[in-house]
């Protein structure tokens, strides 16, 4: 019924139907003044649950970690101590998967499978626990962002070196820690295994660990090619219970898919007394830097792991970078060039890029919506500060792509009003990518990327340049 669910929403009626203007203008609300206010607390539940481990006082703690609103009526006991019995199932079942993933001896491949199982399904209920203070975000609203932005001068001076040296600012790491592959979870159609980096495993609101990510593949045979998605702000696919739809039309394509989980993301949040977030939050709340902050690690890590797919597939890599991701993937295009030929991907489609992350961030509905933009201009920030760390925000204004924009896609909706869509075609014309390797839809920012597996002549092409 599932694979139904998702072939219907892919291709059938209802997806063409589902992924129009009208759906950004719906859900757009929904995320800024629903999803994420309900993240905030969850975290907050998540910081006081671990208050409560230590013997300190959990309302109290949610309290002081959720960042304002709802003071006078906080959560219950009841349910903080609801939320920190499906914490504990999580913890616990993730343990237990990720042990066996990485023992030395591979366990029975049952043992496994129940265990993935157990894993996905405890992921599921602790991220679906958000729900829990619904009732409460009605009466008094949390806040979307627990802000923590760090004023023009401070980001400045942290980065004076790469501001300095720009064309060396995401070079791959020399020291950086080696990629272990796990056993794998074996199943019918896909074969699952994780990666991750060796390296302290707890993340914080300035490090957020190890490299971590997922890598899929059709079971029993070669893939025709690896497609390495940069996913966009918040996503953490391999929590949700089964894979969306664009990784699972890519896997029906005979593709593998490497889902890199971003810094401050999935595995890779800092959480309980780290500082309770939700995924992503970081990078938004830190302003700038944690903009900065999310390129700088993440950039050099996708050249890293583009070198490893090819590594062990032997089959051409794919770069496909959605909304954030987009923004990751242009500056990976942008500094291939000093990397390794082999952490160079063969081609890539950027969905929603931009030519000026600026405008993105003052003028973009997402941040406005969240209260972002006034964050920032509380601490000093405007777009002409913004504008000055373009060297590590965005490509060279004056330099090409290190790949041929004849194997550079872009996909942009005429409706954004996420990532402003002019910006997005002043990065086609500043790249001289080829008119026909440009898809403009009548769409908004979410409906573009969640409809790409229903109108898929952009999958489609990038497969194309890579089986070519």
């Amino acid at each position: 019924m599932r694979d139904d669910l998702a072939a219907f929403l892919r291709g059938g009626p209802l997806g063409r139907l589902l992924w129009r203007p009208w759906y950004d203008r719906v859900s757009l609300p929904l995320v800024t003044s629903l999803i994420f206010p309900l993240s905030r607390a969850w975290a907050a539940a998540d910081a006081a649950a671990a208050a409560d481990e230590e013997g300190r006082d959990a309302r109290a703690a949610f309290l002081a970690a959720v960042g304002g609103g709802a003071r006078e009526d906080a959560p219950s006991r009841a349910t903080l101590a609801l939320f920190a019995r499906g914490r504990r199932a999580y913890l616990e079942a993730e343990a237990a998967f990720e042990t066996a993933l990485f023992h030395r001896t591979a366990p029975e491949s049952a043992r496994l499978r129940e265990l993935a199982r157990e894993r996905d399904r405890r992921a599921v209920q602790y991220m679906g626990l958000r729900t829990l203070f619904g009732v409460q975000q009605m009466r008094a609203r949390f806040p979307a962002v627990r802000f923590a932005v760090e004023p023009p001068e401070a980001v400045a001076a942290a980065e004076a070196a790469r501001l300095a040296d720009p064309l060396n600012a995401f070079r791959i790491p020399q020291d950086a820690p080696r990629l272990r592959l796990s056993h794998a979870v074996p199943g019918d159609r896909v074969e699952r295994r994780y990666l991750r980096a060796d390296g302290p495993a707890e993340a914080t609101d300035l490090s957020p660990g190890p490299t971590r990510a997922v890598a899929l593949s059709p079971a029993g045979r070669a893939p025709r090619a690896v497609i390495v998605i940069a996913h966009g702000v918040c996503m953490e696919e391999d929590y949700w219970g089964g894979y969306s739809t664009l990784t699972q039309w890519l896997l029906d394509s005979g593709c593998a898919v490497l889902l890199p989980e971003g810094p401050w993301h999935g595995r890779r949040r800092p959480h309980g007394r780290h500082g309770g977030r939700y995924g992503g939050e970081v990078m938004v709340a830190r302003g700038p830097a944690g903009l900065v902050g999310y390129f700088r690690h993440h950039v050099p890590e996708l050249a890293r792991l583009i070198a490893w797919a090819r590594q062990r597939w032997e089959v051409s890599v794919g770069l496909l970078g959605i909304s954030l991701g987009a923004l990751t993937g242009q500056l990976a295009l942008a500094h291939a060039g000093s990397w390794p030929e082999a952490a160079r991907p063969d081609a890539a489609l950027l969905v929603s890029p931009t030519s000026s992350v600026e405008k993105t961030v003052f003028k973009g509905a997402l941040t406005q919506g969240i209260g972002a933009t006034d964050a920032l201009a509380d601490h000093g920030w405007t777009q002409e500060r913004i504008a000055d760390l373009r060297p590590i925000f965005e490509p060279p204004g004056d330099a090409p792509p290190a790949l041929d924009p004849a194997r550079i896609l872009v996909a942009l909706g005429r409706e954004d009003q996420v990532v402003p869509y002019k910006t997005g075609v002043e990065r086609c014309e500043a790249w001289g990518v080829p008119r026909g390797n440009r898809f403009l839809r009548d769409q908004g920012h979410f409906a573009l990327s969640l409809g790409l597996p229903a109108a898929p002549a952009p999958l489609e092409r990038l497969l194309a340049l890579l089986d070519g």
